[in-house]
């Protein structure tokens, strides 16, 4: 009998998770729609949002989808709460690829928090600057720069004397 009530939780738990799991897909397939139409997101949306962010229900295959504009509101929503566990945050975040990962990743780094995963950070980096970069990830360098200079080493500021921009040079202005 013990064994059937154990099962029956295991299953109850099991459906709780994926209702929870549906619900997010749910919010973010009519936040993206929002963000399509009016450019930004509502109060009503930007508290769910917050509020998926701070429960660690982010679903970061959406990543790839967001908007420049998405990946905004995304960062401003993480830049008003306290992510639980920033490390697996950023862990998770930066296997996506695309620029919003970029814009995502500025505003996270932007809040000055202690971070523990430096090496994988920097790695990141190393593998974006193989590719054609724009000015998100140049603000990127220089958040970086500002707020986590130890993670800048030659090979970065490299990159930043080989590519001519505004703000690079002031990257390598700023250089310590």
């Amino acid at each position: 009998m013990e064994n059937t009530d154990n099962l029956f939780s295991e299953v109850d738990n099991f459906a709780k998770l994926k209702e929870k799991i549906s619900t997010s897909e749910q919010f973010y397939t009519r936040f993206n729609k929002e963000i399509r139409r009016k450019k930004k997101a509502s109060s009503k949306t930007f508290t769910q949002l917050k509020k998926i962010l701070s429960e660690e229900k982010f679903p970061y295959h959406i990543v790839n989808d967001l908007t420049q504009n998405g990946a905004i509101v995304v960062g401003r929503a993480i830049q008003q709460i306290k992510l639980a566990n920033i490390d697996l945050f950023i862990t998770e975040l930066i296997k996506h690829n695309c620029i919003s990962t970029i814009t995502i990743l500025t505003f996270i780094l932007s809040k000055k928090q202690i971070i523990g995963i430096k090496d994988k950070i920097k790695e990141y980096l190393y593998k974006c600057m193989t590719e054609e970069q724009n000015i998100p990830f140049y603000k990127l360098l220089l958040i970086i720069q500002r707020n986590y200079n130890e993670m800048m080493d030659e090979n970065i500021y490299f990159y930043c004397k080989t590519n001519y921009h505004p703000i690079l040079k002031e990257i390598l202005e700023n250089k310590k």
